[in-house]
């Protein structure tokens, strides 16, 4: 049995669905997380001066997507082919692409700056939201999961990043888009991630 140490920040972050597939495996790891204070004296240990890192039997694999992916492929949360593993990177990468590029400044920012940013993210969030829920609506009329008859990696990471958008914005603006509410509360309701959500630490981000 391999060992898994995960380390990141002591958030849910760029990380947490790592976190999440481990626990949907029942796979155990080490759940490492670097104070911010910490942070300064560990990140020259790191390969490239970033988290997170993920150690297996002291090999290590560096940027969270090849994380996700690595364990989604081991784990049996990848697709059944070529063709479903691209369309489930397609969504992966989209999600991260809109997410990213305005949080720091929602999160950090205050006054014009952060309306500004707000407003921004809001208008791209809600195009590329109604992209989503049409893909999910053309598989089995959405009310299952991204592809395939399965969750996956993309349903795993969709429901990780509304969290977050959600507690960036403290408000949902999922609402209006029924078949990804729907899928949201599918993947709420699994025992092992909502069992996992309330052992977790508490955390803003």
């Amino acid at each position: 049995m391999a060992s898994y140490k995960l380390t990141y920040f002591n958030g849910r972050g760029r990380v947490e669905t790592a976190r999440t597939l481990f626990k949907l495996a029942g796979v155990a790891f080490e759940d490492h997380r670097i104070e911010m204070k910490d942070w300064p004296e560990y990140k020259p240990k790191t390969p490239f001066g970033s988290l997170p890192v993920l150690d297996i039997d002291g090999r290590i694999i560096v940027q969270s997507k090849a994380i996700f992916r690595y364990l989604a492929r081991g784990f049996g949360f990848y697709g059944e082919s070529n063709w479903d593993c691209a369309q489930i990177d397609s969504i992966v990468d989209m999600l991260d692409e809109f997410y990213y590029p305005k949080m720091f400044v929602i999160l950090t920012g205050s006054g014009e700056e952060k309306e500004k940013a707000v407003a921004e993210f809001t208008e791209t969030a809600t195009k590329v939201l109604g992209d989503l829920e049409k893909i999910l609506s053309e598989n089995d009329g959405g009310d299952g999961y991204f592809v395939g008859k399965k969750m996956t990696l993309a349903d795993i990471h969709f429901y990780n990043q509304y969290t977050n958008i959600a507690t960036m914005l403290g408000k949902d603006i999922f609402a209006k888009f029924a078949k990804l509410s729907g899928l949201r509360r599918r993947v709420g309701q699994n025992d092992k991630i909502s069992d996992w959500e309330k052992r977790r630490p508490a955390s803003m981000f």
